[in-house]
């Protein structure tokens, strides 16, 4: 009996041994956001039989008082640092981490630092352009603390290719390109309702474009009077938004749709109402978004402005991408007008839309299932310093 129990106990450190640990420091809804649901979607889906998932929420609600609001991210960071100290002798371990953008940085930094000396496999998983498309102190701080044997999570192969050549201290790359975190919705391409109803998804904030959409819809009501529609959903950010939204609502009375925020079958509703999703962000921490794939899932075309690298999601059409430079409001009514009296045009662009999409969803789920065979395998030798730009 004692000979059996001692069977047991050494199967099941041996089983243990063979599992992977991961510690995920990341928000969680509520609130609901884009990157707490991607946080979300990554739990689900790593939480595996050979992977053990630790969650550390780092999530923090806003504070009008903004060193109460720092003392609070400060004290939910120290909590992750605990959990890594208390997980420090697990065998196989990991610590994937969605990096703050801005000064938040320093924060990930910390984290990763707490990490790296206590010998965790780092995954830096990188939501925001602005230091991937231009240079940041913070940014080569985090690299250089993250060591070279770190991991970096982004959503596009051009936002790879821009990091590694902005830090040498990058040399490991997972791409997720964002339609991974999407569910395929439509079965079809859709067919044009006239005049097409225009849609706008997002927080509502100059810099996502609410300003240069509206400008749209009073383009086209000048450029083809008519009865032009724009269903506008999202959560005002600022006094200043508000007050201009506010103010369109006045001007176009009935022609424009405001719902505010949008989850479930809100949401779904919201791209069951539209025909063409409007989206001219000029967001200095976007990558992909979010809304661009969940409008492609129901073969609504886009028209978006080729900000960092939301241009990727439609390199194979369904929709349009004005490259900088160009002028927006005047290609856009352009090209609805011309879908409009082309209906069989508009149908190609539909269907377009939802072949890119399920392709880069198909592509998405082996990027993700590249990412959880990573954070599965035992702990091997490490990665020779010198082999660079490596991506699985």
């Amino acid at each position: 009996m004692h000979n059996r129990d001692n069977d047991l106990k050494n199967q099941n450190a041996e089983e243990n041994n063979k599992k992977s640990f991961v510690i995920l420091v990341g928000p969680r809804t509520p609130p609901v956001t884009g990157l707490a649901m991607v946080s979300e979607w990554l739990i689900a889906k790593i939480n595996r039989k050979n992977i053990d998932v630790c969650i550390s929420d780092i999530t923090v609600k806003p504070t009008k008082i903004r060193i109460l609001y720092i003392l609070k991210r400060i004290y939910s960071h120290l909590r992750s640092a605990i959990k890594l100290v208390q997980n420090a002798t697990k065998p196989n371990k990991n610590l994937l981490i969605h990096v703050n953008g801005d000064f938040g940085i320093i924060f990930s930094a910390g984290i990763s630092l707490v990490g790296r000396v206590l010998s965790y496999q780092l995954f830096l998983y990188h939501h925001s352009s602005r230091y991937v498309r231009g240079p940041s102190f913070l940014a080569r701080m985090l690299m250089a603390i993250s060591g070279k044997q770190a991991w970096h999570l982004l959503a596009a192969d051009s936002m790879a290719q821009d990091m590694a050549r902005r830090y040498e201290n990058a040399r490991h790359f997972l791409v997720i390109d964002n339609s991974a975190f999407v569910a395929p919705t439509a079965a079809q391409p859709r067919m044009l309702r006239q005049p097409p109803t225009l849609g706008f998804l997002s927080n509502l904030a100059v810099g996502k474009g609410v300003d240069t959409t509206l400008d749209l819809l009073r383009a086209l009501h000048r450029r083809a009077p008519g009865p032009w529609r724009l269903v506008m959903a999202g959560r005002t950010l600022d006094a200043q938004t508000d007050a201009l939204v506010k103010a369109a609502a006045v001007e176009f009375g009935s022609a424009l749709d405001l719902r505010g925020p949008v989850w479930a079958d809100q949401k779904d509703a919201f791209f069951q109402d539209i025909d063409i999703l409007i989206f001219p962000t000029s967001y200095k921490h976007e990558t992909q978004s979010l809304v661009v794939p969940e409008a492609l899932s129901h073969a609504i075309p886009v028209l978006a402005y080729d900000h960092a690298y939301v241009g990727t999601l439609l390199a194979s059409g369904g929709g349009r991408v004005f490259p900088p430079g160009e002028e927006f409001l005047h290609g856009a009514v352009e090209q609805i007008i011309a879908w409009s009296a082309d209906p069989d045009s508009y149908g190609d662009a539909s269907s377009r839309a939802l072949a890119h999409f399920l392709a880069a969803h198909a592509e998405g789920q082996r990027q993700v299932l590249a990412l959880e065979q990573r954070l599965g395998e035992t702990r091997q030798a490490p990665v020779p310093e010198g082999e660079n730009g490596k991506r699985g």
